[in-house]
């Protein structure tokens, strides 16, 4: 099925709709989508592949890819559905997959946009962790195109809505071609006991957490709790979570101008030389040479 924005007086339609809700949802899988992931976490299964996903992110999906959401805590997101034609007329679904259908020179230019649809050689996954200056700027754009889609109002709601879309997607080749592939926090033979273990961590990264917190909590024994994790997400429990905290302090790092002490105490660490030197291990570089160096 086809969504549409439409304009109930003129009929005048375009295959573009937003969903401030469904945004994972099985149904309208013959459109492509940007999926907003605005705060929680969760375990999403794409195209076999199962990770582990946060807040703010986004993700590219084409028609053929098969998505399941398999866990989700606290879980807010919203979806953009669209087809390719909408970019470029002749970006039918028949014609899009192949560069070489197309030798216009406007057409090629078009077609890059949909690099982080289309492409799967050069990421695992089509999902990108974005900062907080660039969630700001797409979750706007969400809600002005959502506004002037619901409902189609205005001489040019038409034209604005397309501007609103192009410009999201501006912002996302942007995305995808300053993103270096890290490595992803991935589980890829996990079970619903242990994605339950992975969810709790990335819900409170913040607060100290023990194994005798976890075993008790999720009623699993140490030593099978400590086996299992390491099979699936081939690291520690304590490797696992320092990692992450060092993912997202290197975000607030990269994107805010919060002190560093502030950011540390966000992330879960309590200590400035150990937050420092797991710092190091990670990024190679100390936290304020990191802001130095990335941070706009």
């Amino acid at each position: 099925m086809t969504l549409y924005s439409k304009h109930n007086i003129t009929n005048v339609a375009i295959p573009l709709y937003v969903d401030m809700q469904n945004a994972f949802s099985r149904e309208n899988n013959s459109m492509f989508r940007i999926v907003l992931v605005e705060s929680g976490t969760g375990i999403l299964n794409i195209n076999g592949h199962s990770f582990v996903f946060m807040s703010p992110s986004i993700f590219c999906l084409n028609e053929k890819d098969k998505v399941e959401l398999e866990k989700d805590c606290n879980l807010k997101a919203q979806v953009i559905y669209f087809d390719p034609t909408i970019i470029n007329s002749s970006f039918s679904l028949e014609m899009v997959y192949n560069i070489n259908n197309f030798e216009k020179f406007s057409s090629i230019q078009d077609y890059f946009y949909l690099n982080p649809f289309l492409n799967r050689y050069k990421i695992y996954s089509p999902y990108f962790e974005i900062g907080l200056i660039m969630f700001k700027r797409i979750s706007e754009l969400y809600r002005l195109l959502y506004e002037e889609t619901h409902p189609c109002t205005g001489e040019y709601w038409v034209c604005r809505s397309r501007s609103f879309f192009l410009e999201i997607l501006f912002v996302i080749q942007y995305i995808y071609t300053n993103f270096k592939e890290d490595d992803r926090l991935h589980i890829p033979n996990s079970s619903n006991d242990l994605n339950e273990i992975i969810l709790y961590l990335h819900s409170n990264y913040q607060n100290t957490i023990t194994i005798e917190e976890l075993t008790k909590t999720f009623h699993i024994n140490r030593t099978t709790l400590a086996e299992k994790f390491r099979a699936s997400t081939g690291m520690s429990i304590k490797d696992y979570l320092i990692k992450l905290r060092i993912k997202l302090s290197a975000v607030m790092l990269r994107d805010t101008m919060l002190p560093i002490s502030e950011i540390m105490y966000r992330v879960g660490f309590n200590e400035a030389n150990h937050f420092s030197r797991m710092f190091k291990k990670y990024m190679d570089c100390s936290p304020s040479n990191y802001r130095k160096q990335f941070c706009s």
